[in-house]
């Protein structure tokens, strides 16, 4: 299973985080990078600081 990141995908970038031998035919499920993962979080910060 091929995992990408949702965000990458959007923005036209590379988007492959990694890959998971759970399945035996090919499968693409979406996730979140590291880059993007910070870029959420700070969002979400700084709406609780509102």
């Amino acid at each position: 299973m091929k995992v990408i990141c949702a965000w990458c995908e959007h923005e036209g970038k590379e988007t492959l985080i990694g890959e998971v031998g759970l399945y035996d035919r090919p499968i693409t499920s979406h996730g979140i990078c590291d880059d993007h993962k910070k870029v959420l979080l700070t969002q979400i910060r700084k709406l609780k600081v509102k």
